[in-house]
């Protein structure tokens, strides 16, 4: 696959700029103290070059090198390190995510400009997209101490997230969902145990930590979907400091080949082999009809990432577009039908 990235800004500058009613947005409390519509052509100019620059490089490596599975061991090229850094540093993976960030953009903004990021390699985006949606359910259904735990290094993109539904034998009927929670004599913590697959960014070599947010059913509690809670399992439990500390009994077992995402790690993920997975419930634990809040807190993030995936499709069509036609335009074909004795057009 090539590395060429043909996208430019004209669109998403008229959008942003004379459809859209932008300066009503920059207006907003939310958005006062940051960014006006004197800025759109700094942000998407500067995002473009970018995405150019260093996340394209990095598209053919994905393709030819792909992700590795060596020992347990997911390993990523060089250059999808490099890319995703750099997403990360320069804010742009948490723009709009943190409600205290005064530097923030609309989101309008922020996804114009993640089309290049996405279209320059799509298998890179895989790794932090979820970032924003894991967040949210976060912060509206954590505990504050697990807000001040995770939030902060899942803002700045130090720490990943993923979403953990899927099991081998309960893909659309989640409900059918097998992995359990064991409750402990610490309240709000749980013993995790069983399989999830097709996680995407499930493991890597680039982040610090990876936090899983994992539905799980609490033993004895409903059957189906009723049944599910909602719990943040990290890969490494978070020390006194905050850092990633002691590993949280969590494997990959392997990874999934898939066309077109060849560097992007889509993963089975085996929680508690060894019985001493830990995992911190999000909201109230099951009442006593059993109904956990799981489901209803995850919709909130599935919600965003089908958002996500309609982005990303927009992404990889409008990068075809534009190489198909600077192709167009270049390859010389037959003469115009006008003026057969013309010479040859493109």
């Amino acid at each position: 696959m090539s590395s060429k990235l043909m996208n430019t800004t004209r669109d998403g500058k008229f959008i942003l700029k004379e459809f859209l009613d932008m300066n009503t947005i920059f207006a907003t409390e939310r958005f006062s103290g940051g960014y006006s519509v004197d800025d759109i052509d700094f942000i998407l100019d500067n995002a473009l070059k970018g995405a150019k620059e260093v996340v394209a490089p990095s598209n053919e490596d994905s393709e030819k090198i792909g992700v590795k599975f060596e020992d347990g061991k997911v390993i990523t090229p060089e250059s999808s390190k490099t890319a995703y850094n750099f997403i990360v540093q320069n804010g742009f993976a948490g723009s709009n995510v943190d409600p205290d960030d005064e530097s923030a953009l609309p989101m309008s903004v922020l996804w114009a400009l993640y089309e290049y990021f996405i279209a320059a390699n799509p298998s890179v985006q895989t790794l932090w997209l979820a970032n924003s949606g894991a967040a949210n359910v976060i912060r509206d259904f954590g505990s504050d101490e697990i807000k001040n735990t995770y939030l902060p290094k899942i803002y700045s993109g130090v720490w990943a997230a993923t979403m953990d539904l899927t099991e081998p034998a309960a893909g659309s009927d989640v409900g059918d969902a097998t992995t359990k929670a064991i409750p402990t004599d610490t309240p709000g913590v749980y013993l995790i145990k069983g399989t999830k697959c097709f996680i995407s960014g499930g493991e890597q070599d680039i982040t610090e930590n990876i936090i899983h947010l994992c539905l799980a059913r609490i033993e004895g509690c409903a059957k189906g979907t009723k049944g599910l809670s909602l719990f943040v399992v990290p890969k490494y439990l978070p020390d006194a400091d905050g850092n990633a500390g002691d590993w949280n009994d969590i494997n990959c077992v392997g990874i999934e080949h898939k066309l077109g995402h060849k560097g992007a790690p889509t993963c089975v993920i085996s929680f508690g082999e060894e019985g001493f997975c830990k995992g911190f419930l999000l909201g109230n634990p099951p009442g006593e009809d059993g109904a956990g809040q799981g489901m209803m807190q995850m919709f909130k993030m599935m919600n965003e990432e089908r958002l996500m995936s309609g982005l990303s499709g927009l992404s990889i069509a409008a990068s075809a577009y534009h190489n198909a036609v600077e192709y167009a335009t270049e390859r010389i074909q037959g003469r115009s039908t006008k003026d057969p004795k013309a010479g040859r057009c493109p």
